[in-house]
């Protein structure tokens, strides 16, 4: 069985690299807050949101 992890990507452009970054950081700034308040809700600490985020 051969494994390549980088086939995927091939045929990626580097101009698509800084608004997959940008992209990244907001999805970032969106999640991460919820997943830490879900967690305070279900009566565990914040950082095990955090932490599954």
């Amino acid at each position: 069985m051969k494994l390549s992890l980088f086939s995927t990507l091939r045929g990626y452009r580097k101009e698509y690299f800084p608004k997959d970054i940008f992209s990244g950081i907001i999805i970032a700034a969106v999640s991460i807050p919820i997943s830490m308040g879900y967690a305070q809700i279900s009566g565990i600490p914040a950082v095990y949101g955090l932490y599954g985020s």
